[in-house]
């Protein structure tokens, strides 16, 4: 899973964490979990579940604690999974830059990172517009619109 998913959303740096015990069971997610930071304070988490199908959290961190935001589990194929969560990243940058805009831009920082996801969004939409997502050897047809981040 790894491999595809990080090079799918490789501009937002992802990486794999190991959770300390008491961490994970406080977050609700998995010990090894996929941990993306989407702007200056958001973060997903995205983990298998033991019972099979896959989980992406939302968090925020702003208030300088980290409060789950949304959360989505679905039954996703491995080969399918880099677009989910793709399709999660872009869920997370589109909410935030709304957020942006509503608020006018508060200050510098807030300024920078929509300025940033803005160009990193392009990029996601261009992936998901061409059909396929690049992972290596692999290309994932993105044809599946079951992956909705809306509810």
């Amino acid at each position: 899973m790894a491999a595809p998913v990080l090079d799918a959303i490789i501009e937002l740096s992802p990486r794999i964490v190991e959770l300390s015990k008491d961490k994970h069971r406080e977050l609700g997610i998995a010990q090894t979990t996929l941990l993306v930071q989407v702007g200056a304070y958001r973060a997903l988490a995205v983990f298998p579940e033991e019972k099979g199908g896959w989980t992406a959290k939302e968090f925020d961190s702003e208030s300088g604690s980290l409060s789950l935001l949304h959360e989505v589990t679905a039954s996703v194929d491995e080969a399918e999974l880099p677009v989910w969560v793709l399709r999660a990243a872009i869920a997370s940058i589109e909410t935030q830059l709304a957020g942006y805009a509503a608020n006018g831009h508060p200050s510098e920082a807030h300024e920078a990172s929509a300025i940033a996801l803005g160009r990193v969004l392009a990029r996601f939409h261009q992936r998901l517009a061409t059909k396929t997502v690049a992972t290596g050897a692999v290309a994932v047809d993105n044809d599946e619109e079951e992956f909705d981040y809306a509810g």
